[in-house]
């Protein structure tokens, strides 16, 4: 793998803002467009709109990804929840434990109900969401009709909601 100048890149590897801590996809509109002038592909590898970091809510590469696709430009995405990602992970799970893995025996952990859990469902695992601030507001935390609405219609609902995740 060759890496360029991204005037002179054949493909644009998005992993996120630079200045994520202050920075939205408005900052990066003169950049897509020139990217997209040139026709370059975009790869998301996080299509996440927004990541929490400690208690506040970060541009990911997801809102990259969503503004230059709104300019017309062509996005190949990596991460959850589309399917290369989990059959990637599978592969792992199988080569760490010497052998296949039913899918009964995997569990999805996530904070993400479009991209986490939603990917869960589509690969067929079952999933626990961790109720971050992505969708539970508040330092009220969550009870079951907050999770019900959240929840409500949803292919394949969590088998469980944790408020953190520590280890």
């Amino acid at each position: 793998m060759d890496f360029a100048p991204l005037k002179d890149a054949a493909v644009v590897v998005c992993t996120g803002l630079i200045e994520d801590d202050h920075e939205t996809s408005d900052d990066y509109r003169d950049l897509l467009a020139a990217m997209r002038a040139r026709h370059q592909p975009m790869i998301c590898v996080n299509p996440d709109l927004v990541v929490e970091r400690g208690n506040r809510l970060v541009y990911c590469a997801g809102a990259l990804a969503a503004a230059y696709e709104a300019l017309g430009g062509e996005v190949a995405y990596a991460g959850k929840p589309h399917p290369p990602i989990y059959a990637r992970a599978r592969e792992l799970i199988s080569e760490v434990r010497g052998g296949p893995v039913e899918t009964a025996r995997i569990l999805a952990i996530g904070d993400g109900i479009k991209t986490d859990i939603a990917g869960a469902a589509a690969a067929g695992l079952r999933s626990v969401f961790i109720a971050s601030a992505l969708h539970v507001a508040g330092a009220d935390g969550f009870d079951e009709a907050v999770l019900a609405r959240l929840f409500a219609g949803h292919p394949a609902p969590p088998l469980a909601a944790l408020e953190a995740l520590a280890w």
